[in-house]
């Protein structure tokens, strides 16, 4: 792809075009930019349900999927109307927000035209409902849509636990919920929100568990570590994983946690604890967990062609052998890139996801000495491969999907990263490119066990397809195994 840009045109992009090692291409289309143009939005209800105006913000979508620029603030004539100038064409992302701060609406929107209108409505769906710890009304914090999500709707508890609120629509939302007295943070996952037949009113009762799990942060000297991430992620449900700092003594508490087995693992300024797995129950607190950061040690490697070293290719490591997390680089000029890993490391699985080269994945043995570099070679031609949907199709709460490859588990998000790394749009079926040439296969396993692939390896209760075999610039196909948790 060729991407041409200068101020004040609109960026373009021309392509896909192939390029062959040692061979001159020529581009004989024209290049054109276009000139900016102007947008109007108008937003119904003209006000939020506090009866204060709308916040409108427009943010252009970037190559990476993960990323987007946001556009200066457009002028609001006070009512329903807002108006952006200088607004180069090409794909956005609208939101629209409240004066908390709330964000209600986020739509994607093509700018096409030098004078372009556009009308969002934000639908109002009233909810009523409770939030409890252990059974018992808690006064605290609900945020609809999480935290960190695109449509992030805040509301406050009572003392008996009561909230009213009202959401842009009906269906599952991501709910994130704290409170103060307790001290509590949690991602509670997706939480339905529908209206009962006859009903004007969507009703809900969010549970927490009354959960105790307490311990301190420890280097290997045994000095109390203030600061330090601790995450805690459910091996028997899959619910979000929650983080917390540890206080200036080394502490840290998290209350209501899911029940069941869950994996503890800590992190600081490079130092990281081994994976400490307990059982969490409402009757029995857990107490004087002790987590040890050990030292971590670098891993060198470097990614090449047939022409020598690849600039800019985004190598990913996970350590194989226990949960740990994983490592992120981008190779340098050369093609060059470090990494840390824990110590305990023999094994790794690398990703490389280089532009204009194939998508590889391999297991390496880590080299004892640190000065030792890996070599990772990327080959110019790949294949893709189509993944289908089954029908019925299985249930995203409690199924995970993912692709194996040379002994590397790759979870789908990385793999739709890699196919907006090469403009290419996720849709069903999905069409994965440039894979490198070898055996894949598609599996499926319950989301409970998804934790444990942080591990690096696949677990007994996966069901995968027959192994795909994909030649240079071919093309597979294959179905997600059908998987019903408990089987």
């Amino acid at each position: 792809m060729i991407r041409a840009f200068q101020a004040p045109y609109s960026p373009t992009t021309t392509g896909p075009i192939l390029v062959v090692e040692n061979v001159e291409t020529e581009v004989k289309e024209p290049i054109i930019l276009e000139p900016p143009g102007e947008l109007t939005v108008r937003v119904q209800p003209p006000l939020d349900p506090q009866g204060r105006p709308w916040k409108v913000t427009l943010f252009r979508r970037l190559d990476d999927p993960f990323e987007s620029e946001r556009l200066p603030d457009g002028e609001s004539d006070g009512s329903e109307r807002w108006l952006f100038t200088d607004v180069p064409q090409g794909p956005y992302s609208l939101q629209v927000s409240d004066a908390d701060g709330s964000n209600w609406v986020d739509t994607p929107l093509l700018m096409q035209q030098l004078v372009q209108e556009e009308e969002v409505t934000v639908p109002v769906i009233p909810v009523e409902g409770r939030l409890t710890l252990g059974g018992k009304p808690l006064a605290g914090v609900v945020v609809f849509g999480g935290v960190h999500g695109k449509v992030a709707i805040k509301v406050w508890t009572d003392d008996l636990g009561r909230f009213e609120c009202t959401l842009p629509r009906e269906g599952e939302w991501e709910v994130t919920v704290g409170s103060r007295n307790p001290q509590l943070k949690r991602d509670m996952g997706n939480v339905p929100i529908r209206k009962r037949p006859g009903k004007a009113v969507a009703e809900v009762t969010i549970e927490i568990p009354d959960t105790l799990v307490e311990g301190k942060v420890v280097d290997e000297s045994g000095r109390s570590v203030a600061r330090a991430s601790v995450v805690a992620r459910s091996l028997s449900t899959r619910e979000p994983q929650t983080e917390i700092q540890t206080d200036r003594h080394g502490d840290f508490q998290f209350r209501g946690l899911g029940v069941g087995r869950t994996l503890l693992m800590a992190s600081s300024e490079g130092l990281v604890s081994d994976a400490t797995q307990l059982e969490v129950r409402s009757e029995n607190p857990v107490r004087n967990t002790v987590l040890v950061l050990r030292g971590r040690k670098q891993l060198a490697g470097r990614v090449v062609s047939s022409s020598g070293g690849v600039i800019g290719a985004v190598v990913t490591v996970v350590p194989v052998g226990q949960p740990s997390p994983g490592s992120e680089a981008v190779t340098g000029i050369d093609g060059r890139f470090e990494v840390a890993i824990p110590s305990w490391a023999s094994e790794a699985n690398i990703v490389v996801m280089a532009v204009g080269y194939s998508w590889s994945a391999n297991r390496v043995q880590v080299p004892p000495k640190e000065n030792s570099l890996i070599v990772l070679r990327v080959q110019p031609l790949g294949g893709a491969i189509t993944v289908r949907v089954p029908q019925p199709p299985n249930d995203p709460r409690r199924v995970t999907t993912v692709l194996e490859h040379n002994g590397v588990v790759v979870g789908f998000p990385t793999l739709i990263r890699w196919m907006g790394m090469n403009r290419v749009q996720p849709g069903e079926p999905l069409t994965i490119p440039a894979l490198e040439p070898g055996s894949y296969r598609v599996c499926a396993l319950p989301a409970p066990s998804a934790i444990q692939l942080a591990a690096g390896s696949l677990t007994r209760d996966a069901v995968c397809t027959e192994s795909l075999i994909l030649s240079p610039n071919g093309h597979a196909l294959a179905t997600v195994p059908i998987l019903e948790p408990g089987e």
